[in-house]
């Protein structure tokens, strides 16, 4: 993944124009932001499916999935009405003075297609409970090729908004047909009895509102920057924002993925009422996230000056305070969507809600005010600030009152690896020239700096039956950073 948006996005720029690509960003943003009116039923299925997986049941586990892809039907009236809004709005939303209005509308209408391919959701969310997510990771790699190659091809050849909508529509197709596929290799007669009515559709319209203001939140916390940036600066401006946060946010990407292969068998110790391992195994999975996630933005935090320089040149780099910020955000993102996996598979998601209101309303009240103040940073200290006064302070008590989980613990399982990192960036920045690395270099420290990080925390942070733990798990973590 990282290969494919290193070759591509260069060339974007080169052939789009930064504006053109800003602009995209930003209705890809719109597009995903009207995901809102889903109303929470993705949360939903997955406490109904981690459920019905349990059973091994496979009339139930059909039934939910039948369920979910019905309940993600009768919602795309409402999908269709946001997206004509939108649409309508757009000449006040994007602030843009040489890409015709038209262009830009016509992109928004191709790029709101996917809303059709939604029920198939319900399927990622049953793999998922399955336990397979290394098959969404491959198809989810496989997609990415797809969109990155038509993505250039149609910037080649001169299709401007267009060109790179109808790109990722082919993929998101792409997508859900392979969902479909690896769906029916569990289950075969997977439509059966399909407008037969079930349990599960009520069960699923019960939990929803709960998830719904959840996904509301945590919509309007993550992922309006590039919205609120076009708008109040332009969508160049959007540029150098997304191109520094670009290693950050793949390092957030990529350890939400070893959150999310480490919910589900968690969540059935849950399920099956042992307490006691499921306990035992959040905080070591807490502690082994918290590692990673340090292992990974050292080298970030260090280069990524001289990566982008090299990579899209230095007009594009936001500076250090901004990629400081961004890593941080895949930090403490990293933890808080894995404690959100445990809260919504576990059905106890409504504990979470009124911490994640407070946290967004912060983070999108601070981003409106700080970013006509200080730029690009605005909505980044926005995100950080709601992250460290609300939302993980508000965690750590609810995953005790909830689960009965040591806020000691959880505590020393987070900061521990933290302050290593810290003594060990310090130390780094002393030994090593703060100069623009050359490409062989730069990959040298990029590798050489996790590696060096993992071997102090296996000698000072892990016991030996957590070594033991780790030995299993990174034979399998590989396949989820490539």
């Amino acid at each position: 993944m990282i290969a494919i948006t290193f070759i591509s996005t260069p060339l974007l720029i080169k052939w789009l124009g930064k504006e053109q690509l800003g602009t995209f960003k930003i209705l890809h943003e719109w597009s995903f932001a009207i995901g809102i009116f889903y109303l929470g039923l993705a949360g939903a299925l997955i406490a109904v499916l981690s459920k019905t997986v349990a059973t091994n049941n496979e009339i139930k586990i059909k039934q939910s999935i039948q369920a979910g892809i019905k309940s993600y039907v009768y919602v795309l009236p409402l999908i269709i009405s946001a997206s004509i809004v939108i649409l309508i709005l757009i000449p006040k939303l994007i602030n843009s003075t040489t890409i015709p209005l038209g262009s830009i509308k016509l992109g928004f209408i191709i790029l709101s297609f996917p809303i059709f391919f939604a029920p198939f959701e319900t399927l990622r969310i049953y793999i998922e409970a399955k336990q397979r997510s290394d098959l969404i990771n491959i198809v989810s790699f496989i997609q990415l090729v797809v969109m990155a190659t038509l993505s250039l091809i149609f910037a080649y050849l001169g299709y401007g908004l267009s060109g790179q909508s109808i790109a990722y529509v082919i993929s998101a197709l792409l997508l859900s047909l392979a969902y479909l596929f690896m769906a029916k290799m569990f289950i075969k007669n997977i439509f059966s009895d399909f407008f037969n009515k079930n349990q599960y559709t009520k069960e699923i319209w019960k939990l929803n509102w709960q998830t719904f203001i959840f996904d509301l939140s945590g919509r309007l916390a993550l992922h309006l920057d590039n919205v609120v940036i076009g708008y109040f600066i332009s969508p160049i401006a959007v540029i150098p924002f997304f191109i520094t946060q670009k290693l950050p946010q793949m390092a957030q990407r990529q350890l939400q993925s070893i959150g999310n292969s480490v919910w589900a068998p968690l969540i059935d110790f849950y399920h099956k009422k042992d307490f006691i391992s499921f306990n035992e195994k959040l905080i070591e999975s807490n502690k082994f996230i918290s590692i990673m996630a340090c292992a990974i933005i050292l080298p970030i935090i260090s280069y990524n000056k001289s990566f982008i320089t090299l990579w899209t040149g230095v007009t594009t780099y936001a500076g250090m305070e901004f990629t400081l910020l961004a890593c941080l955000i895949a930090f403490t993102q990293a933890l808080v969507s894995f404690w959100s996996w445990i809260f919504v598979s576990s059905g106890k998601i409504k504990s979470q809600i009124p911490i994640h209101i407070t946290a967004s309303i912060l983070n999108f009240g601070l981003s409106v005010y700080l970013t006509p103040k200080i730029g690009i940073k605005g909505p980044l200290y926005g995100t950080v600030i709601s992250y460290i006064i609300i939302l993980i302070p508000g965690s750590i008590y609810l995953l005790k009152n909830s689960f009965a989980i040591s806020p000691t613990k959880i505590i020393f399982s987070i900061f521990l690896p933290l302050i290593q990192a810290t003594f060990f960036l310090f130390v780094a920045r002393i030994l090593i020239d703060n100069e623009i690395l050359s490409w062989p270099k730069l990959i040298m420290v990029f590798c050489l700096t996790p590696i060096c990080y993992l071997l102090i925390s296996w000698i000072t942070l892990l016991n030996h039956r957590e070594r033991t733990i780790w030995k299993n798990r990174l034979k399998n973590i590989v396949s989820l950073i490539r």
